[in-house]
């Protein structure tokens, strides 16, 4: 879990990873916040401005409003602490990015660096780093806090309609969220991608990807017990719709568990969305009592064989 006490920033990190631009060169984000602060006022970006052409095309008929998070919700902070589980997809198919960025809840100092922690929600404006591989560096993405919001009929209370925090007071998650449709032109050009290049975008990391079939156990079986020695980011889509999972939806591998008493591998399942609870039918063999953890799907690694299609692991 990452918390605002261990995301300082790492300078080795920071160098090893080269040079860090402006994304737009007329948007030093120090400068900007300087100026916010001096007049008083909470930024408007004008480079991606809250407008219906800057949204997902399915959602631009929608009664929305564009929201500062301190008009959303009582108490709004941009960083209180970040996990896997505190990142949750909406109305956008783009769990390929949101999979990698609950990962990147994982190492402290790689958050630290594209999630700038010593950062508020005050003057309205943040920033994020993410990595061009085409270019070989960094960019430094500005955006204004302002996010897609439908007001409850009911309620009366604003919604996020895109990626939210599983913790409501804290908004790193929808904003970093924003700050990569800003970098892709709008929130409509997040729809469908690949995995590794999500990965790639926020860790620098590429990504080896292994078909995955029932008569590769062993090579699976390998593959993730490496993967989860290093630390790896690990994850994989599904071959078939059910009601346990989403056909092509990215799931991520957190944990890998070897029940020494049977010799059986066990993955910790979770979803960049509610598409299960952890209550669910499959039919799969009780986990060791130790694993046993309310909403946790934990399965054996050669029934995951028999519904992954893809696994995706990260070198660094």
């Amino acid at each position: 879990m990452v918390t605002p006490e261990n995301v300082v920033p790492s300078a080795s990190l920071v160098d090893s990873q080269g040079d860090v631009k402006p994304f737009k060169e007329n948007q030093i984000y120090e400068e900007l916040q300087e100026q916010c602060l001096k007049n008083g006022c909470n930024f408007e970006d004008p480079e991606f401005p809250a407008c219906a052409s800057s949204l997902a095309v399915a959602t631009r008929g929608l009664n929305i409003e564009w929201k500062r998070p301190k008009d959303i919700t009582n108490g709004a902070v941009f960083l209180m602490d970040a996990s896997p589980s505190d990142v949750i997809q909406g109305d956008l198919d783009d769990c390929w990015f949101l999979a990698p960025a609950a990962f990147l809840t994982q190492k402290p100092d790689l958050f630290s660096f594209v999630v700038p922690s010593n950062q508020d929600i005050e003057s309205g404006i943040l920033h994020f780093r993410f990595w061009q591989e085409d270019e070989g560096l960094w960019v430094d993405v500005v955006i204004d806090d302002r996010l897609p919001a439908q007001q409850d009929e009911i309620t009366g209370n604003w919604n996020l309609i895109y990626a939210r925090s599983g913790q409501d007071q804290q908004y790193w998650c929808p904003l970093l969220e924003k700050a990569f449709a800003k970098l892709n032109e709008s929130y409509d050009n997040l729809n469908g991608a690949n995995v590794s290049e999500g990965l790639q975008c926020l860790t620098s990391y590429k990504c080896q990807e292994v078909e995955i079939y029932e008569d590769n156990l062993n090579e699976i079986l390998n593959v993730v017990t490496e993967g989860g020695k290093n630390g790896s980011f690990m994850g994989f889509n599904v071959k078939h719709t059910s009601p346990e999972f989403r056909r092509r939806h990215i799931y991520t591998i957190g944990e890998v568990y070897h029940d020494a008493s049977d010799g059986t591998c066990w993955l910790k399942i979770h979803g960049a969305s509610d598409s299960f609870t952890g209550s669910i039918g499959l039919d799969t063999r009780t986990p060791p009592s130790e694993l046993s953890a309310e909403n946790e799907l934990w399965l054996p690694v050669d029934e995951f064989c028999g519904i992954g299609e893809i696994l995706f692991v990260s070198h660094s």
